[in-house]
């Protein structure tokens, strides 16, 4: 059957086919640069939009010119800016990073004006979206292109509310944490803020951070909870893969004065935070280029257990060990190549194991009795 499409959608069609009889020897980056002001004229009733677009794929260059393009538009560009970023390479990613912050500043900087007009406010916020979504997948894909802007991805909170607001750090070693630790213990750190640091703290999946958040969170009381504070505290840790292991109960005099001590310990390092890494490293280095200082050197099983003490916190006077969910390592599942076309492929046969979870006789228009014979197999 044929295909009836309104006047002016068939007229842009006719004249993107007119366009590509003329221009067959088109370079992917004028093709990328033609579908972005296509797209800012017509949005997704572009013709053939994600037909062209699929004929970008594979060249890093056509898909930076389409990403960049799209970002510095006017209108919302959504999946198609989303799809066209899968493409991009890490450096070229570093430049839409920096394009999207100049546009979160500009946009911020257009908030404290005092004359705007509606259609300029709009047209704002639809930048403001893309730039969001340059970051979103930034945190995921290439967190580190974020950290020299962390600063400020804090003060504008780009995807404010979204349970990714603090991806950005991720990554964020533990000498570069500093800031972010002294601002958490900081009494001029407004109540809000110390919640949000403590996230962007845990994001950083880096154990001494999380321990000194913890222990902060245990002593100022900045989270609001029901129930235990280390019940509370130990569903942010779930989400950054690290879990609470009770050590042991510190119930009755003995245990207050550990809780008292542990927190009173914990106070005086909110007090005056200063961390002396460098410090720590030039006297490692003494010891290591003094061959005497071997004779005193802790033994391994000493260090052992030094280093259980340094992941242990008192929370409610109990005693807590912070503790990995799992190893470091990334498993990936792999599929030889030409599997999702063959026959007998689970989504081909339609006979994976989930599917043949009973719900009703209509189901899929099988019996019970097939969709049992179907998990049998």
């Amino acid at each position: 059957m044929r295909q009836i499409y309104p006047a002016k959608n068939l007229k842009s069609r006719l004249n993107f086919r007119k366009k590509f009889k003329k221009g067959n020897d088109m370079s992917k980056q004028d093709e990328a640069l033609e579908l972005a002001q296509d797209f800012e004229r017509e949005g997704f009733g572009a013709p053939d939009l994600y037909e062209r677009f699929w004929r970008l794929r594979g060249d890093e260059a056509a898909c930076f010119t389409l990403a960049d393009s799209l970002l510095r538009g006017r209108r919302e560009s959504g999946a198609l800016l989303d799809d066209a970023m899968s493409y991009v390479s890490k450096e070229d990613f570093r430049a839409l990073v920096s394009t999207a912050m100049e546009i979160l500043c500009e946009e911020g900087g257009a908030k404290n004006e005092a004359q705007r007009d509606k259609k300029q406010a709009n047209k704002n916020s639809a930048r403001q979206i893309n730039a969001w979504g340059v970051i979103a997948v930034a945190s995921l894909e290439f967190a580190p292109l974020l950290h020299p802007y962390l600063e400020e991805i804090f003060s504008l909170r780009p995807n404010d509310g979204t349970y990714y607001e603090c991806y950005p750090w991720r990554e964020l070693d533990y000498e570069s944490s500093q800031i972010w630790r002294e601002r958490l213990a900081s009494a001029q750190t407004s109540r809000g803020d110390k919640q949000r640091l403590f996230e962007c703290l845990l994001q950083t999946r880096q154990p001494r951070n999380i321990k000194f958040a913890c222990e902060t969170a245990a002593a100022e009381k900045f989270l609001k909870h029901k129930g235990s504070l280390s019940e509370h505290l130990g569903y942010y840790l779930e989400d950054v893969g690290f879990t609470l292991e009770r050590v042991k109960f510190t119930g009755g005099a003995n245990g207050a004065e550990l809780a008292d001590e542990n927190l009173s310990q914990t106070q005086g390092v909110l007090n005056d935070v200063k961390f002396n890494a460098s410090k720590l490293n030039s006297q490692a280095d003494e010891n290591l280029n003094d061959p005497k200082s071997g004779k005193n050197a802790p033994s391994e099983e000493s260090r052992v257990q030094k280093a259980k003490a340094s992941d242990e916190m008192s929370i409610g006077g109990e005693a807590f060990r912070l503790k990995r969910y799992c190893g470091e390592r990334a498993y990936h599942v792999a599929f030889r190549q030409g599997y999702f076309s063959e026959p007998f492929a689970a989504h081909q046969a339609k006979n994976h194991p989930t599917w043949g979870l009973w719900a009703d006789e209509a189901q899929k228009g099988e019996s019970k009795e097939a969709a049992e014979a179907n998990l049998s197999e």
